[in-house]
C-alpha cells in the first residue's frame, strides 16, 4: 500500500513512518523542510516530497496515487485564531484526499 505521511517530523510521524515501512508499505512523506526529516536510517527509504497542506495544489500532488493518507500535524500555537487555521488546514485535507479519490475518515477526539 502506498502510504502520504504528514508530520513526519514530529513526534508521532517519526515512530509511525518506520513502522509503515517494516510493514511493507510505500511511504511517501509532505513536509515543509526536507532538512528537518530525521537522521534516521528509515528516510532513506521514503520519498520526501516538499510541500504544505495549505498548498492545494501541492498536497494534490503528494496525495495523488496513495492508498491511505495520515494527517499528523498539529502546531504548537494558542489562541483562537490559531485553532480556526489548524481546523481548516485539517478540512483542506479532507476536502482534497475525497477529491483525489479517497474518503475522509475522522476519529472522536480525545478525553483530556
Amino acid at each position: 500500500m502506498k502510504v502520504l505521511l504528514t508530520g513526519a517530523t514530529g513526534y508521532i510521524g517519526g515512530h509511525l513512518g518506520p513502522r509503515l515501512l517494516d510493514a511493507g508499505h510505500e511511504v511517501r512523506a509532505l513536509v515543509r523542510d526536507l532538512h528537518r526529516l530525521p537522521q534516521s536510517a528509515w528516510v532513506s527509504h521514503i520519498q520526501a516530497v516538499k510541500g504544505d497542506v495549505r498548498d492545494e495544489e501541492a498536497l494534490a500532488a503528494a496525495i495523488t496515487g496513495c492508498d491511505v493518507a495520515y494527517y499528523l500535524i498539529h502546531s504548537m500555537r494558542k489562541g483562537r485564531a490559531f485553532h480556526d487555521a489548524e481546523r481548516r488546514a485539517a478540512m483542506a485535507f479532507a476536502a482534497v484526499a475525497k477529491s483525489t479519490g479517497g474518503e475522509a475518515h475522522r476519529f472522536p477526539r480525545c478525553a483530556g
